[in-house]
């Protein structure tokens, strides 16, 4: 069995740019609540999803 990861530690400095999150680490709500970026992500089972764009009146 493999040994699970770590949650990566909550800084006091939030978030500014999804690029400074490591996608292959497992998240908490807690690492979620700090993130301050434009982009719209999902949080499922501690791994990050980026979000489509609004649905229109054509969806």
């Amino acid at each position: 069995m493999s040994e699970p990861i770590p949650y990566p530690e909550i800084h006091d400095e939030p978030v500014r740019q999804l690029n400074d999150i490591d996608a292959s680490l497992t998240y908490r709500y807690a690492n979620y609540l700090n993130w301050l970026f434009e982009e719209r992500v999902e949080l499922i089972k501690g791994k990050i999803f980026k979000m489509s764009s609004a649905a229109s009146r054509v969806h």
